[in-house]
């Protein structure tokens, strides 16, 4: 039970904050219950996330080793990263996110990985449609904004980044990660009064070293 609620706080501390965070949280779900099979999945995600290739793949072939001693959806995670991130069998690993929705049509994250996916593959407009669809089905899915949001920003569609930007303020509130994102479209469009009011907000917060380094490259020559 203690090792459930510290990674159910692993979780919660992904939605709201970031993968950095949550390392602490699934660590003790592991050091409480070493062969908790999806708190080695999503380590090996946050890994993977933070360009730790090494302990991403030990901990996802764990979950794999593991993956009949979870339930049917936990077991569609772990076979969707292994065949994604340790084997490189891309079609199988999005042939796992089909079945997963079908089977939970109701569940977010299945679209969130395929989208994944699609992205590394280039295909940018079936990328963008699974992010979307996540965000339908559970408009309180932090990753999911994050990243429509940067798909967005890589093809210069400010207007429909913004867009995102606002549904999710409603829903989220304005994070420092939203006011960081705001910052950043008014930048890239030239408004500079904006793009100082939201400065000035970002100084004061966790952010503060973000926008420092990005205005250094921008002054750079």
């Amino acid at each position: 039970l203690e090792a459930l609620k510290a990674f159910a706080l692993g979780d919660e501390k992904r939605n709201t904050g970031s993968d950095q965070d949550a390392i602490p949280l699934f660590k003790r779900a592991l050091e409480l219950d070493p062969n908790f099979a999806v708190a080695h999945a999503r380590l090996g995600t946050v890994y993977s996330n933070l360009g730790e290739t090494k302990p991403a793949i030990e901990h996802r072939t764990r979950a794999f080793e593991l993956r009949e001693r979870v339930s049917e959806r936990e077991r569609f995670y772990i076979l969707g990263h292994y065949y994604s991130g340790v084997t490189r069998e891309i079609d199988k690993a999005l042939e796992t996110y089909d079945l997963w929705k079908q089977t939970y049509p109701r569940d977010p994250v299945p679209h969130i990985n395929s989208g994944t996916l699609y992205s590394q593959r280039g295909e940018t407009e079936r990328a963008i449609q699974a992010y979307a669809k996540a965000i339908e089905i559970d408009p309180a899915r932090r990753i999911a904004y994050s990243n429509l949001f940067a798909k967005y920003i890589e093809f210069d569609r400010l207007d429909e980044a913004r867009a995102l930007l606002e549904r999710q303020i409603k829903v989220l509130g304005e994070t420092p990660d939203a006011q960081f994102k705001l910052y950043e479209i008014a930048s890239r469009q030239g408004d500079r009064a904006t793009a100082d009011r939201y400065a000035a907000l970002i100084e004061k917060g966790p952010l503060a070293a973000n926008l420092l380094a990005v205005r250094s490259a921008e002054t750079a020559v």
